[in-house]
């Protein structure tokens, strides 16, 4: 549990997958942080949002420490999530076109989108943009209890999904 002074919170905040083209959170895709983000909370995050994703020949990993999460992805993944082996060859991980310019050089052209077949004209950063909104909920949520507040974000993500799939088919 996260104290900030006499308050106590359960989660310091969130991380959650989205789709790069078309900002829709990935079902199981999301998990609460505790003090700041740990890679296995990320992980845990990844495990649920590419079940079901076995079909897609690429699959684009867009996340800011792509660098430094993905060197010993493999070990983490093999021995939390061994059902996810399988994926393994398909996966690209990339740095969000804004966040490249905070890493190494030689990072910006390994992690760059604009080197990624079929990725150049995706910036990587559209769960970057939809925070403004989602941001909205952190006073409500904030003195929820665990329960109550998981399933307030869940009905609102899911809400979020509903209304730009209407979006996109108008």
């Amino acid at each position: 549990m996260l104290f900030q002074g006499n308050i106590s919170y359960c989660s310091s905040g969130m991380y959650s997958w989205s789709c790069l083209c078309h900002s829709l959170y990935r079902p199981g895709g999301m998990v609460d942080l505790q003090v700041g983000e740990r890679f296995l909370n990320i992980d845990y995050a990844f495990a649920g949002a590419i079940a079901g994703a076995e079909a897609f020949p690429v699959i684009y990993l867009s996340y800011d420490l792509a660098s430094m999460w993905s060197p010993k992805w493999k070990e983490r993944m093999k021995s939390h999530f061994p059902h996810l082996v399988p994926l393994w060859d398909h996966i690209t991980f990339i740095v969000p076109k804004m966040h490249k310019y905070a890493h190494r050089k030689q990072c910006c052209y390994h992690f760059s989108l604009l080197f990624k077949q079929g990725a150049a004209g995706v910036d990587g950063e559209g769960v970057e943009r939809t925070w403004a909104e989602h941001n909205q909920l952190r006073g409500s949520t904030k003195e929820m209890n665990p329960g109550h507040h998981l399933d307030c974000l869940e009905a609102h993500f899911v809400n979020w999904n509903w209304k730009k799939q209407q979006d996109m088919s108008e």
